[in-house]
């Protein structure tokens, strides 16, 4: 023969048999990665265009967000809630000054009329008691 031992050859043919056997069970999974290699690129290319528009949708909301501060500003300055607020503030006071005017009034003139009681009747008692001696 060539000069190999016949008696090896069924070993090495096994041996054959087994490492085939494994390359086409790594060709498999190899398969199985790259297709999960092309869904991932995928994904990825949808999230890069989901991730532009969010930038896009971002910069609006910062824009309205804007707008909105100066629409809020101009309201304000309509409206002059500071001078609205101190307005309201001062008619309280002024409530109170009303009030206290009138019940000041009112005792005012219930002591005059008590005052001017009190000397109409003086006179009345003592031309009685002229009039009794």
């Amino acid at each position: 023969m060539d000069g190999t031992d016949e008696t090896a050859l069924p070993g090495v043919l096994l041996r054959l048999g087994h490492l085939e056997n494994r390359v086409d069970a790594i060709e498999i999974r190899l398969g199985r990665i790259e297709e999960d290699v092309a869904v991932l690129k995928t994904d990825v290319a949808t999230l890069k265009t989901d991730v532009a528009t969010l930038k896009t949708d971002m910069s609006a909301l910062r824009t309205d967000v804007s707008s909105l501060k100066v629409a809020m500003a101009a309201l304000d300055a309509k409206l002059d809630i500071s001078k609205l607020r101190q307005d309201i503030e001062k008619s309280h006071t002024d409530i109170y000054k009303w009030v206290a005017t009138i019940v000041i009034m009112v005792v005012s003139v219930y002591f005059s009329l008590q005052k001017a009681n009190s000397q109409i009747a003086a006179p009345a008692q003592r031309a009685s008691q002229q009039v009794g001696h």
